[in-house]
């Protein structure tokens, strides 16, 4: 195991939800592994399909951060997942690792596409989480949380 959690800053521009819902993933899949936070620049247009999409998976979105110079330099790796995020990382504090994860936003009132997002950010988390795990040299649990995803409420 390593000495704490990585510190993971999900980032977004313009806020939509994106960030929120991998935070929210990150905290549900890998809390063991991983501290994230939800981060944005730019204008707030947030999705009304997203948070309902987690309730379905019985997740709350957590709050966003605004990117303040502290926020990234308390991260070992910020994740942008929209191009302008991707741009704002070009000059990462030292000793952070940048890692884009480029989404594609869906309009607002797509729930079916919002839920594939979801599902998506789902299986990348799962993925991060799973790869540090096995770092650490630890099996994957057997409990629920391992395979429970977006989907599962359908």
């Amino acid at each position: 195991m390593y000495k704490r959690p990585a510190r993971v800053v999900f980032l977004e521009d313009p806020v939509v939800g994106l960030a929120q819902i991998a935070a929210a993933w990150a905290a549900y899949l890998a809390a063991e592994w991983m501290e994230a936070r939800a981060a944005g620049w730019g204008e707030e247009r947030p999705s009304a399909a997203a948070p309902a999409i987690m309730a379905e998976s019985g997740l709350i979105l957590p709050e966003r951060c605004v990117p303040t110079r502290p926020l990234l330099a308390w991260a070992d790796l910020l994740v942008p997942l929209t191009p302008a995020a991707v741009v704002r990382c070009v000059d990462p504090p030292p000793g952070v690792q940048v890692k884009p994860w480029l989404m594609e936003v869906p309009e607002h009132a797509d729930a079916a596409a919002w839920r594939e997002l979801a599902e998506q950010l789902y299986r990348r988390v799962a993925g991060m989480a799973g790869g540090m795990r096995m770092l650490a040299g630890k099996a994957p649990t057997s409990d629920a949380k391992c395979t429970r995803g977006p989907r599962a409420a359908e």
